[in-house]
Protein backbone atom coordinates (compact mmCIF):
# COMPACT_ATOMS: atom_id res chain seq x y z
CA UNK A 1 0.00 0.00 0.00
CA UNK A 2 2.83 2.44 0.80
CA UNK A 3 4.25 2.12 -2.72
CA UNK A 4 0.93 3.08 -4.29
CA UNK A 5 0.74 6.16 -2.07
CA UNK A 6 4.29 7.16 -2.97
CA UNK A 7 3.60 6.63 -6.67
CA UNK A 8 0.41 8.72 -6.52
CA UNK A 9 2.18 11.48 -4.63
CA UNK A 10 5.13 11.37 -7.03
CA UNK A 11 2.81 11.71 -10.03
CA UNK A 12 0.88 14.51 -8.37
CA UNK A 13 4.06 16.43 -7.54
CA UNK A 14 5.29 15.96 -11.10
CA UNK A 15 2.08 17.37 -12.60
CA UNK A 16 1.74 20.28 -10.19
CA UNK A 17 5.40 21.35 -10.42
CA UNK A 18 5.19 21.25 -14.23
CA UNK A 19 2.14 23.55 -14.18
CA UNK A 20 3.79 25.89 -11.68
CA UNK A 21 6.92 26.20 -13.84
CA UNK A 22 4.95 26.71 -17.04
CA UNK A 23 2.22 29.02 -15.82
CA UNK A 24 3.20 30.73 -12.55
CA UNK A 25 6.95 31.13 -12.74
CA UNK A 26 7.64 34.49 -14.37
CA UNK A 27 11.42 34.20 -14.57
CA UNK A 28 12.64 34.97 -18.08
CA UNK A 29 15.75 32.86 -17.51
CA UNK A 30 13.71 29.65 -17.43
CA UNK A 31 13.77 28.02 -20.85
CA UNK A 32 11.28 25.55 -22.28
CA UNK A 33 11.20 23.04 -19.40
CA UNK A 34 9.61 19.59 -19.36
CA UNK A 35 9.36 17.83 -16.01
CA UNK A 36 10.29 14.23 -16.80
CA UNK A 37 10.30 12.50 -13.41
CA UNK A 38 10.17 12.94 -9.65
CA UNK A 39 12.00 10.74 -7.15
CA UNK A 40 10.83 10.75 -3.54
CA UNK A 41 12.72 9.56 -0.50
CA UNK A 42 11.05 6.78 1.51
CA UNK A 43 10.11 9.19 4.31
CA UNK A 44 8.68 11.69 1.75
CA UNK A 45 10.89 14.48 3.08
CA UNK A 46 12.77 15.15 -0.16
CA UNK A 47 11.76 15.18 -3.80
CA UNK A 48 14.18 15.37 -6.70
CA UNK A 49 12.53 16.85 -9.77
CA UNK A 50 14.14 15.77 -13.05
CA UNK A 51 13.61 18.02 -16.04
CA UNK A 52 14.80 18.54 -19.57
CA UNK A 53 15.38 21.90 -21.22
CA UNK A 54 15.09 22.67 -24.90
CA UNK A 55 18.13 24.67 -25.92
CA UNK A 56 21.87 24.91 -25.79
CA UNK A 57 24.16 24.52 -22.80
CA UNK A 58 23.87 28.17 -21.81
CA UNK A 59 20.07 27.90 -21.73
CA UNK A 60 20.35 24.77 -19.59
CA UNK A 61 22.70 26.49 -17.13
CA UNK A 62 20.58 29.62 -16.79
CA UNK A 63 17.44 27.52 -16.37
CA UNK A 64 19.14 25.42 -13.69
CA UNK A 65 20.14 28.56 -11.78
CA UNK A 66 16.68 30.08 -12.16
CA UNK A 67 14.95 26.92 -10.90
CA UNK A 68 17.29 26.72 -7.91
CA UNK A 69 16.55 30.38 -7.18
CA UNK A 70 12.76 29.83 -7.48
CA UNK A 71 12.79 26.63 -5.40
CA UNK A 72 11.12 28.30 -2.42
CA UNK A 73 8.35 29.80 -4.55
CA UNK A 74 7.70 26.48 -6.31
CA UNK A 75 7.65 24.63 -3.00
CA UNK A 76 5.19 27.10 -1.44
CA UNK A 77 2.91 26.88 -4.49
CA UNK A 78 3.13 23.10 -4.29
CA UNK A 79 2.07 23.26 -0.62
CA UNK A 80 -1.01 25.27 -1.61
CA UNK A 81 -2.07 22.82 -4.29
CA UNK A 82 -1.55 19.38 -2.75
CA UNK A 83 -2.92 18.15 0.53
CA UNK A 84 -0.08 16.61 2.50
CA UNK A 85 1.10 17.31 6.04
CA UNK A 86 4.65 18.27 5.12
CA UNK A 87 5.63 19.16 1.59
CA UNK A 88 8.93 17.55 0.55
CA UNK A 89 11.99 19.71 0.08
CA UNK A 90 12.56 20.12 -3.65
CA UNK A 91 15.78 19.81 -5.59
CA UNK A 92 16.10 20.07 -9.37
CA UNK A 93 18.33 18.02 -11.66
CA UNK A 94 18.70 18.01 -15.42
CA UNK A 95 17.51 14.77 -17.01
CA UNK A 96 20.09 13.82 -19.61
CA UNK A 97 18.22 10.73 -20.85
CA UNK A 98 16.70 12.65 -23.77
CA UNK A 99 20.16 13.78 -24.89
CA UNK A 100 21.49 10.23 -24.58
CA UNK A 101 18.55 8.91 -26.59
CA UNK A 102 19.16 11.43 -29.36
CA UNK A 103 22.86 10.54 -29.42
CA UNK A 104 22.06 6.82 -29.68
CA UNK A 105 19.62 7.53 -32.52
CA UNK A 106 22.29 9.56 -34.30
CA UNK A 107 24.82 6.72 -33.97
CA UNK A 108 22.29 4.17 -35.25
CA UNK A 109 21.56 6.36 -38.27
CA UNK A 110 25.30 6.57 -39.01
CA UNK A 111 25.57 2.78 -38.83
CA UNK A 112 22.63 2.36 -41.23
CA UNK A 113 24.16 4.88 -43.65
CA UNK A 114 27.49 3.03 -43.58
CA UNK A 115 25.71 -0.29 -44.18
CA UNK A 116 23.84 1.23 -47.13
CA UNK A 117 27.12 2.58 -48.58
CA UNK A 118 28.79 -0.84 -48.22
CA UNK A 119 25.86 -2.50 -50.01
CA UNK A 120 26.04 0.06 -52.83
CA UNK A 121 29.83 -0.40 -53.13
CA UNK A 122 29.52 -4.17 -53.37
CA UNK A 123 27.12 -3.98 -56.33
Amino acid sequence: MAFKRIDRLRDQIKEVVAVIIQQKLKDTHVGFVTVTDVKLTADLSEATVYYSVYGDTLTQKTTNRALDHAKGFIQSELARQISIRKVPTLSFKVDRSVEHGLRIEELLNQIHEEDDRKKDDSK
